[in-house]
């Protein structure tokens, strides 16, 4: 969609993290018969995708998430900054001056 500001990718995994640990906590329950844990890992799995299929969209988040990857793949380089070599002059370190330096200031 071009009315829209694509989405940091953590802003996307979070929830999905979210989801699949809820998932994953509701089966360990359902086998370890806890069932009021289950219940609630299953309100939390479904709450929460519901909410990204709501705010986010299946579309989009995939979308932003195509566009995070080329975005982590591609750097533009610009010619005019890449042909200027910065050389830095670093003085060298005399430490006998700078200890009649301490010296002097006792």
């Amino acid at each position: 969609m071009k009315n829209r500001t694509a989405t940091a990718w953590l802003y996307l995994i979070s929830p999905l993290l979210i989801v699949g640990f809820s998932i994953l906590t509701l089966w360990r329950n359902i086998e370890g018969e806890n069932w009021g844990n289950a219940a609630f890992a299953g309100f939390n799995a479904f709450t929460a995708s519901w909410a990204i299929v709501s705010y986010i969209g299946v579309k989009n988040l995939l979308t932003d998430l195509w566009l995070a990857l080329l975005d982590v793949l591609y750097v533009e380089v610009n010619q005019k900054e890449s042909s200027k070599k910065v050389t830095r002059i670093i003085p060298e370190l005399n430490w006998q001056e700078a200890v009649v330096v301490n010296d002097n200031n006792q």
